[in-house]
């Protein structure tokens, strides 16, 4: 065979010297120079001086029949050849007389006689007596991997997270995979159908997952996509979650604040439990059989809001029973029993004491505040207010914890405490375990909220 190949091959140099010339025009198409846009000029020029390049088009389309014509360098027709279409295959010999400045168009045709690809080029150079065989070879492209959507780096909400990519042209179906590590050595084939853009996934196992995505159509399949990882995390606002908070002694108060809250003084107060997270929307609902008096109400992680104090007591005294503890609160005469081993409102002392968790700024994240007391770089970390609220309460548990591990202490909502207030209450309160005046027509309520400026959101 391989004698026979030589042999074929010196007839042919033969031919080149004793008869006209024969140039092999080999085309397909690629998205650098697509044909169906007509901008496949550069193939020809390259084929037409012996080169050959493979061209793929991105976008093909039934071809029954195809034509070239050559023109010179006034624009005259000098030839227009039928060219034979054989499934992919277009063949068909040309000749084309002697010049330079030449042009030449490529059309391909359906069945309809409508354009389905097209090409042209310039500055085409022909030497005496050459034959041009054109030889087009119409090939589809392999597709594109869409590129995967960034997500979360972790879930809090519901478990429940979602992948999106772009639609890619021409897609018959996308492959999916998902695996507990970034080499994907085990993983888990999800088939998709070419006309979806996302995939919707809910898990309760805590993990991180990577994924990626790859394009598959009648020529083949993609490259894979970049990878996305998502770590999904226990909801822990889903249940009612206890901090510990350890006895200690702190300075309550501020010289520099309304005159409500001077002067500074030491309180001690015993170690105690306070819920990590402002109580939810769906932590509510759980504990007072379906009732949300909330006004924003697009998820249940948000915090409930609209709550009176003895909405919030009542909500105190339901989760105690349910959970088998002693009832703090006589509903009768909304008193609390603090001997007793139920869930209660903080006093305002354990309040300030667990939000400060061991700072003496305004904020735990800092000092910082604007002259005119609106706005806060610190606060901004901290907690949502007038200055970064957008008009809104938000998902409890998305800013930054002080070092007790409480979120949420500033703003988002106001949080009622168990006292009664008074104006004077700090110039003469206990020292150890304070709980409020006897009495009063009003009870106190701390931390700002997403309305509120920077200055009543501090400590």
């Amino acid at each position: 065979m391989m004698k026979t190949d030589n042999k074929k091959k010196v007839l042919g140099l033969r031919r080149l010297i004793l008869l006209p010339f024969i140039v092999l025009l080999m085309l397909s198409c690629s998205d650098e120079n697509p044909l169906n846009t007509g901008g496949a000029g550069t193939a020809l020029i390259e084929c037409l001086i012996g080169r050959t390049k493979a061209f793929k088009i991105a976008d093909l389309k039934p071809t029954t029949s195809a034509e070239i014509s050559f023109y010179d360098s006034k624009n005259n027709l000098l030839v227009k050849k039928a060219l034979t279409v054989s499934g992919s295959r277009i063949t068909g010999n040309v000749v084309v007389k002697a010049g330079s400045g030449y042009s030449a168009e490529l059309f391909c045709f359906d069945a309809g006689n409508a354009i389905t690809h097209s090409a042209t080029t310039t500055d085409i150079s022909i030497a005496a007596g050459i034959e041009t065989k054109v030889t087009l070879l119409l090939e589809p492209a392999l597709p594109e991997a869409p590129p995967l959507s960034s997500l979360e780096s972790s879930v809090l909400t519901d478990s429940t997270y979602v992948l999106s990519w772009s639609a890619v042209s021409r897609a018959q179906s996308y492959t999916l995979e998902e695996d507990t590590n970034s080499t994907f050595s085990d993983p888990v084939t999800i088939t998709i159908a070419g006309t979806s853009e996302s995939f919707t996934k809910t898990t309760g196992t805590a993990q991180t997952f990577y994924y990626r995505i790859r394009t598959n159509n009648a020529s083949g399949s993609s490259g894979w996509s970049n990878v996305v990882s998502v770590t999904v995390e226990p909801d822990p606002r889903t249940e009612i979650t206890m901090v510990s908070i350890p006895a200690g002694s702190f300075q309550m108060g501020s010289d520099d604040g309304e005159p409500d809250e001077q002067p500074i003084h030491t309180v001690t107060l015993d170690a105690f439990e306070i819920s990590s997270y402002e109580i939810t929307q769906g932590q509510y609902k759980s504990v007072t059989g379906g009732s949300n008096p909330s006004d924003f109400r697009d998820n249940d992680g948000l915090p409930v809001e609209q709550v009176s104090w003895y909405d919030a007591v009542r909500f105190c005294n339901r989760l105690s029973e349910q959970e088998g503890f002693e009832m703090c609160y006589d509903e009768s005469t909304w008193e609390c029993d603090f001997s007793r081993n139920g869930y209660r409102l903080p006093t305002e002392a354990e309040w300030e004491y667990a939000c400060r968790a061991g700072t003496e700024a305004k904020f735990y994240t800092g000092n910082a505040i604007s002259s005119d007391g609106f706005t806060s770089t610190d606060l901004d970390r901290a907690g949502w207010y007038d200055g970064n609220s957008e008009e809104k309460t938000h998902i409890s548990g998305q800013k930054e914890p002080n070092e007790f591990g409480l979120y949420d202490m500033h703003g988002n909502v106001w949080e009622w405490c168990n006292d009664w207030y008074a104006e004077d209450y700090y110039s003469g309160s206990p020292s150890t375990n304070p709980a409020g005046p006897a009495s009063g027509s009003y009870r106190v309520f701390r931390g700002g909220s997403w309305y509120d400026f920077a200055w009543y959101c501090r400590s």
